[in-house]
């Protein structure tokens, strides 16, 4: 949240000209096909919707805004709209738009008529006019309006404008093609009497105008309890209110900056790109893939130094959200994901809605909400559950059932809009394949949109199949955490309605913003809206701590300790159930068996108080008798709920933690309270689990001494023979943990090892992101700086050459079968031919000529086992652990080839 700017205040005021019809319907008609549709029974702000909308078939609206204010004798609108290009590019006058003009008047008169071409001729946009439509619910065909109208017309087409009126008859006539506007605004028995039986029909799934209204009305109402119970946005009714919410921005092209294996259309010009990116460098890939080298990791650097977060690409969440059919947002913890999906869900039904862009594209909609946690619980119950049974089932849980009627036959509306949060919120893939595929084939037997949300492991985890648009929450820009958190710190001390005011403490927004500033780790976790909002909710003017996971603990001990409602409600008894530091043990082991529990961190009232009474009478954890547990764990999970503000109900009984970060930061802290041997299993259990790395973070950071984080790290690498199992030990191991400068130094040397020779890329790139996050250290920023230079000076010649001369190179043949297999998966087919070449001529035993374009020998080659000398077939090569090639291409093992013949001078593999 945060204060609203004049201009906001305007945004404001246009979304509300886009959001859909409120005032009362029209009679029914009495009579058959009709002609003329009873405009002037409309009230005056759905005839403006009417107009604006009408406006919109014509041409795309570009701005649109109300004529006066509230109270005033007059009001209206003016909306504009570009022309195509191709009318205006023979136009040297500029005018290259259309306005429309209506006026709310009581009676309308000649006057008025030439009143309003006054109006417009002075105003900023009557030089870049070039059709003027005078909108009117009025009927136009009274001689001397006849007369006034012509008149008007001769004046304004002395000056290269052309003049339409719209009144009840053209309005009537152009609506004739719309049914489902004449719907929206006039109801089911207009369209049948004026648009014919067959558009009526046509509209048979939509739910009517009256029950369209009546369930977007309760889920407005349904959905304000729902979100503010979780903490989430609460959407003001309030015209004069100053409280905004900020939107943040996103990037649509998240894989095109900073990360490798960006797959591209296949082209000519993506062999070799004439104008890379800046601080790009790419080389040709199969299919069309492209491939960044070592000289992207300079991007990443300039992003991790860079004083503000980049904002190329960007743009406002609500305008990428609006503009598609099947949206996915991206981001990490805290970044906004859900909170962006309860705006765009609540904004939708708002009566005095914020979002432009998503009221003109989705004003209409019918939006309904879905935990994608809950879904794969629903349907892991039972076989013959569904999409449909638990949408029926999530608004059971919420005490609305009463609403599923409606939201049933809302479920088949073409204008349905789901919203899906969480989709990396699951126990298990299998589930939440099940779950995706459901969703997905429900939507490709409807004509619904969907948003759905996601932490980006969850990505590549899944298997995606309808054509979803993927965009990454970007960090927040100084002016939106400015705004977010001026709206908490100037936030009003108290009022004669808010029984409960947020203390405030009278520190500056520029003292706050400043202590920011103080170190990387700070700085970076303030571009976060939950962490941002949190340290400005509990700043009481003291320094900040400066370390992320210190952070963690931080917000924890301020949410427990230091509360405004905990201190309040201090100061009149004399404490709670738990002290403050038996409270946040006790939290942290029952964060720990809800993780273990759910991976969503979601349980009914029941199942929450029974995991406070184990956690109670855990002889590691309190040790209180069960009898005695068992009495006070409704008053503990009062006292959470209700004061510390660390546990936040779902509704309908289901509880949760404010958030996920702090649901999995408090299990790793309960974690490294346990028995060493008890740590390093859960180590070994969860080490290749994403849904689990912050929890194992966690767990690193709260070792107190460098010598005990070593033997989880050991058991985090160790995977014996599993190939590349131990991609997430060794991407745990580069996030930072604490070390001893003897130890970390080995470690980086294996992850600088692994950056280089890997052959999966996006592991590569992974680690390079990671040890850029690392160079605030002076111990590994004096050992990884020199290494990056390399990096970013090192040439990548072409290796077809030394593919070649490796047929008959003296080394090993097994040593000579890993670069010569890394070959076969180069994008370039020369490269691929060449090694093709060399090993049918230095495995197979036979001579081979010289490859010819378009021939890799492949079906031909013999790969003689390391093992022993039977052969493997290419065919069968692929089941091979000792050959299996990667699924991407990446570097080979470093091979000095410069003085075989045919190699380049420097070539080392990479």
């Amino acid at each position: 949240m945060g204060i609203a700017s004049e201009s906001e205040v305007r945004d404001q005021a246009e979304a509300v000209l886009w959001a859909a019809p409120a005032g009362p319907l029209p009679e029914p008609p009495v009579e058959t096909n009709l002609q003329v549709l009873p405009l002037s029974q409309l009230t005056w702000p759905d005839a403006e919707k009417l107009f604006l909308r009408l406006l919109q078939t014509v041409r795309p609206v570009t701005y649109a805004k109300l004529f006066g204010t509230p109270g005033q004798g007059q009001q209206g609108i003016d909306a504009y709209a570009r022309l195509p290009l191709d009318l205006t590019a023979a136009d040297a006058t500029g005018r290259d738009y259309i306005t429309l003009q209506s006026r709310r008047v009581q009676a309308l008169t000649a006057a008025k008529i030439k009143k309003a071409v006054d109006d417009f001729l002075k105003g900023d946009w009557s030089d870049k006019t070039r059709i003027f439509y005078y909108a009117t619910s009025y009927d136009l065909q009274d001689t001397k309006l006849d007369e006034e109208l012509r008149t008007q017309g001769d004046r304004l087409a002395g000056l290269g404008v052309t003049f339409v009126p719209w009144g009840v008859q053209e309005v009537s006539a152009l609506l004739k093609d719309h049914p489902r506007i004449v719907d929206d605004f006039f109801g089911r028995s207009w369209v049948e009497a004026f648009c014919g039986p067959e558009a009526a029909r046509a509209l048979a799934n939509n739910l009517p105008a009256l029950e369209s209204r009546e369930l977007r009305t309760r889920l407005r109402r349904l959905y304000q309890a729902v979100f503010s119970a979780q903490g989430g946005i609460q959407q003001t009714e309030d015209a004069a209110s100053e409280q905004q919410f900020v939107i943040v921005h996103v990037d649509p092209r998240p894989q095109q900056r900073g990360v490798v294996d960006v797959e591209q259309p296949n082209t000519e010009s993506s062999i070799r790109s004439e104008h890379p990116e800046d601080g790009f460098t790419y080389v040709a890939s199969r299919l069309g893939a492209r491939r960044q080298s070592f000289r992207s990791a300079q991007q990443l650097i300039a992003a991790a130094t860079a004083d503000g977060p980049s904002t190329q690409g960007a743009m406002p969440a609500d305008e990428w959200l609006a503009a598609g059919r099947y949206r996915l947002v991206i981001g990490g913890p805290g970044v906004g994901k859900s909170s962006l999906l309860r705006f765009a869900a609540a904004d939708l039904l708002a009566e005095r809605p914020q979002s432009i862009t998503l009221q003109r594209e989705h004003g209409g909609d019918l939006p309904v909400w879905l935990p994608f946690g809950f879904l794969c619980r629903h349907l892991d119950a039972s076989t013959e559950n569904s999409l449909v049974s638990a949408v029926e089932a999530w608004l059971s849980s919420q005490s609305a059932a009463d609403l599923w009627p409606l939201a049933q036959r809302a479920l088949h509306d073409d204008r349905l809009m789901l919203f899906v949060d969480g989709i990396d919120e699951w126990s298990d893939v299998s589930s939440a394949e099940h779950a995706l595929g459901v969703l997905e084939a429900f939507l490709g037997r409807s004509n619904a949109a969907a948003v759905l949300s996601t932490r980006p492991y969850a990505v590549d985890r899944l298997n995606w199949q309808r054509p979803w648009a993927h965009a990454q929450i970007t960090p927040l820009t100084d002016g939106q955490r400015r705004s977010i958190a001026a709206g908490i710190l100037q936030r009003g001390t108290a009022s004669d309605v808010d029984p409960e005011p947020r203390l405030h403490w009278g520190a500056g927004v520029e003292a706050f913003l400043a202590q920011l500033e103080i170190s990387a780790d700070l700085a970076q976790l303030s571009r976060s809206p939950l962490f941002l909002t949190l340290l400005a909710t509990t700043w009481q003017g003291e320094p900040l701590p400066r370390q992320r996971f210190k952070i963690y603990t931080r917000l924890v001990e301020l949410l427990i300790e230091k509360h405004p409602q905990m201190r309040q409600r201090a100061s009149h008894a004399r404490g709670g159930p738990l002290p403050a530091a038996d409270a946040s043990t006790l939290f942290a082991a029952v964060a720990y068996r809800l993780r273990l529990k759910d991976a969503a961190g979601v349980a009914t009232k029941q199942d929450m108080r029974k995991l406070i009474v184990e956690s109670m009478i855990d002889d590691e954890v309190l040790g209180y008798q069960p009898a005695e547990a068992r009495r006070q764990a409704d008053a503990v999970l009062a006292m959470a709920e209700e004061e510390f503000g660390l546990i936040v109900s779902h509704g309908a009984g289901s509880y949760g933690f404010l958030h996920r970060v702090v649901l999995d930061h408090l299990a790793g802290q309960h974690l490294a309270m346990l028995a060493p041997d008890e740590q390093l299993d859960a180590v070994r259990r969860f080490v290749h689990d994403p849904a689990w790395r912050d929890v194992l973070l966690a767990l690193l950071s709260a070792q107190v001494s460098p010598h005990t984080t070593e033997p989880l790290l050991a058991a985090a690498l160790n995977v014996g023979d599993h190939v590349w199992a131990d991609l997430d030990g060794y991407e745990l191991l580069a996030a930072g943990v604490r070390l001893t400068p003897r130890v970390q130094a080995a470690h980086t040397k294996d992850l600088v090892e692994r950056v280089e020779n890997h052959p999966y890329a996006r592991h590569r790139a992974n680690l390079i992101i990671a040890l850029v996050a690392t160079l605030a250290s002076p111990t590994a920023s004096s050992q990884l700086l020199p290494i990056m230079k390399r990096w970013l000076t090192a040439p990548r010649p072409d290796p077809s050459a030394t593919m070649w001369a490796l047929r008959d190179l003296p080394i090993a043949d097994e040593e000579a079968a890993k670069h010569l297999l890394w070959g076969l998966r180069h994008p370039s087919d020369e490269v691929k031919i060449n090694a093709a070449g060399a090993l049918a001529r230095r495995l197979s035993g036979t001579a081979t000529p010289r490859p010819a374009a378009g021939s890799t020998h492949r079906d031909r080659a013999q790969l003689v086992h390391p093992g022993g000398r039977n052969p493997c077939s290419w065919r069968r090569m692929a089941g091979c652990s000792r050959h299996r090639a990667p699924d991407r291409l990446g570097p080979p093992p470093t091979v000095h080839c410069t003085a075989a013949r045919g190699a380049e001078p420097g070539f080392q593999g990479r």
